[in-house]
């Protein structure tokens, strides 16, 4: 009898040797270094691997978020490297815990997946972050994943901390870079993980008077006792993938997207030279029917806002370029929303006046069609207005809208209404523009008449870009501001051509400006405009300019243009303008 148990015993040992275990996936943080682990697992995945369940802490809780999904981080990487991330995160008026708001990043990764509840992923997956109230690290998995995540990735000092119930959360790599016990936090049979080997850092001549230096040592000294603290050797994982930590400054969250290429060329390596990694491990290869983001989809509907979800109540200060008397350079104001309205209640300063204007603002989206937008304005001793833009063809790089506005200017004492129909090919990233873009638009006070066609065409040329507007103006009554470099005086028409050259002459400055902002790269501007007015009177404009793409905490941007143009005398300026 009791050979019979002992051989029962080692055939069943046998069996379960030969299947294939479940296994968890624990994906540490390292901001943008996660870049590299995104290309480390895709190559992998390509092969096979899918976990069962998945934990992430910090920005690796963005990774966990869409795996769990069913998105292989090849999927992420490509949106990252495509939409620029400046206009998911905004400045915090006053500080609420963090001078940055992720409020639209959670647009995004609601949009790109419709995932608002754990039960709706592929696979179980929790987020962990550290609940400020007690002071002890917790990984979430129940109410909403959006919030978990945007929890998850709240850097202490930089990014909001976000309230789910009655306590608040933020970023758990300052206490936990990884799943430091990870039988607690899988029901697997086997667990894997990724990191980052966090090496002491090097302090030497920091300039601590810098807030941004401050708060991202403070958060590169947690990851490093954390990481010494629990180093893989003392962390029961069956498997443990180590990546070397990038030699670049973290910072500059952009630049971490190019780790994507090298995570993916080192996990090829590493299946090189294992390539028996499932069987040895004994974990489960697997065919997933996984998901795809249309990152071309998705950078059509965030530029047309054609995407809404539910925001909660917050403030924000931020810059806001614009052009002739619409040019209002900060903007502070408290947001709500009331369903798919958006209120918007605050105040303007205008750099050419240099008055500050109260305003109210409300957007609405999808009334009466989705095809609507709807938004009304009224600044406070400046103007009130109504715009109604319909698109009859929406996609990317095929955009086709109509507006109809109407505007009462408090100033001048006029009413104005416009018609105008436009056709937008542009494709806009952090990088690089090109395209075309082009509008035709009537402005009347219904007693005279005055029009605008315009055709704008940008070429990207790697490093360098040219860009080309072609309009005609008959501005008899003056309805519209026109104030580039082709406003040559009071004339009823004008046929002109813009053009310039930009080209990228200094990169990967990493310099801190002001305490809060970054500067990664400045660009050369080299203009020429021509424009023929009245059908007699011939001019030609030439000038040239700098522009600096400021970063503020490696996320929000703000363009600072210098420059100067000859027009029969020399004219300096400084602008606050869009970075491309």
């Amino acid at each position: 009898m009791k050979k019979i148990a002992i051989t029962v015993i080692l055939v069943i040992t046998a069996v379960l040797s030969v299947f294939p275990a479940t296994y968890g996936l624990s994906v540490a943080g390292g901001g943008s270094y996660v870049f590299q682990s995104m290309g480390y697992l895709d190559a992998l995945m390509n092969k096979g691997f899918f976990p069962d369940q998945i934990v992430g802490t910090s920005m690796g809780s963005v990774v966990a978020y869409y795996m769990a999904g069913g998105y292989y981080p090849a999927q992420v990487y490509n949106m990252f490297s495509i939409l620029d991330f400046s206009k998911f995160f905004e400045m915090s008026l006053p500080i609420n815990g963090g001078i940055v708001n992720t409020a639209g990043f959670g647009d995004l990764l609601y949009y790109t997946t419709k995932i608002d509840s754990f039960d709706k992923f592929m696979v179980p997956v929790k987020f962990g972050a550290v609940n400020l109230n007690k002071f002890d690290s917790e990984y979430i998995n129940k109410g909403d994943p959006i919030r978990a995540v945007r929890a998850a990735v709240a850097i202490e000092g930089l990014f909001e901390p976000l309230k789910i119930g009655n306590c608040y959360y933020a970023d758990i790599g300052i206490r936990d870079v990884n799943v430091v016990y990870p039988k607690s936090q899988f029901t697997t049979e086997k667990t894997v993980s990724i990191r980052f080997d966090s090496p002491k850092p090097d302090f030497t001549g920091m300039n601590f008077s810098n807030i941004i230096n401050v708060l991202y040592t403070s958060v590169r000294m947690g990851s490093y006792v954390s990481n010494s603290l629990y180093a893989s050797d003392k962390l029961d994982y069956d498997v443990s993938w180590i990546l070397a930590e990038p030699a670049f400054d973290l910072k500059f969250f952009t630049n971490g997207i190019d780790l994507y290429k090298t995570g993916n060329d080192l996990g090829l390596k590493y299946l090189k030279d294992n390539p028996k990694f499932f069987e040895n491990n004994k974990l489960t290869k697997k065919t997933v029917q996984t998901k795809v983001i249309d990152v071309y989809d998705v950078y059509a509907k965030v530029s047309n806002e054609s995407y809404y979800r539910p925001r909660e109540f917050y403030s924000t200060l931020r810059m806001n370029p614009g052009t002739g008397r619409d040019w209002h350079v900060l903007d502070s104001y408290i947001y709500a929303e009331i369903m798919n309205s958006r209120f918007y209640g605050g105040i303007k300063w205008d750099l050419f006046t240099m008055k500050l204007y109260p305003y109210i603002r409300m957007k609405q989206y999808y009334l009466p069609f989705e095809s609507n937008r709807l938004d009304i304005q009224m600044v406070m001793e400046d103007y009130f207005s109504t715009v109604l833009r319909t698109y009859i063809m929406e996609g990317f790089r095929r955009n086709i809208y109509i507006d109809a506005s109407y505007k009462f200017d408090f100033v001048q004492r006029k009413n104005m209404f416009e018609a105008a129909i436009g056709y937008d090919g542009m494709f806009k990233t952090f990088e690089n523009e090109d395209g075309i873009k082009a509008q035709a638009a009537v402005r009347t006070n219904m007693q005279t008449n005055d029009y605008k066609l315009e055709l704008t065409g940008v070429l990207d040329l790697n490093d360098k870009w040219f860009k080309t507007t072609l309009g005609y103006i008959e501005n008899s009554d003056g309805f519209f501001d026109f104030t580039e470099m082709t406003d040559f005086g009071s004339c009823s028409q004008k046929v002109y051509m813009r053009n310039r050259l930009k080209i990228g002459v200094l990169d990967n400055l990493n310099a801190s400006i002001s305490q809060i902002f970054l500067l990664s790269k400045i660009y050369l501007n080299f203009d020429f405009a021509i424009s023929y007015d009245d059908w007699k009177d011939l001019h030609y404009v030439t000038g040239g300019s700098l522009q600096f793409p400021f970063k503020f905490a490696g996320v929000s941007d703000m363009g600072v243009e210098a420059g100067a143009y000859y027009n029969e005398a020399f004219n300096f300026y400084i602008n606050f303008s869009d970075i491309y």
